[in-house]
């Protein structure tokens, strides 16, 4: 069954946040789909990606090219279903076939809001859940 984390940051951007946990996929040698909210928002999460660390490369991109991590705003290609980033509104329709769910929040009561529906809605459905605040 899919375990899903929510990551719950105080301060910080959760591009930045996003980019650390890229960072330890590729360091366990697994997959992620980063399902962003819009392509503007999938920009952001590309110049995250590149940004975070001058002295290290994390392989990813926006189509798929064989790279281990994959940004987009649609469901993703069949070959990925270790771990699924969700940045969208709502939860995707593929979220099951992932291993692992990690949701990152950001400050903005908005987010919030929008993360308690989704956390309703995994906890109704029985999903393993583990929340972190991140100071």
């Amino acid at each position: 069954m899919t375990e899903v984390t929510f990551y719950i940051l105080e301060t910080g951007s959760p591009e930045a946040f996003t980019a650390q946990l890229c960072k330890k996929l590729l360091d366990a040698k697994q997959t992620g789909y980063l399902y962003a909210r819009d392509a503007g928002h999938a920009e952001q999460l590309d110049t995250a990606l590149w940004e975070t660390d001058p002295g290290s490369f994390l392989p990813h991109g926006r189509t798929d090219d064989g790279e281990p991590l994959l940004i987009g705003e649609t469901d993703p290609p069949e070959r990925f279903n270790e771990v699924l980033l969700n940045f969208a509104a709502e939860v995707p329709l593929c979220f099951s076939r992932f291993d692992r769910v990690v949701e990152v929040i950001g400050g903005s009561e908005d987010h919030k809001a929008l993360a308690r529906q989704r956390y309703a809605f995994y906890r109704d459905r029985g999903y393993p859940l583990k929340t972190h605040k991140i100071r």
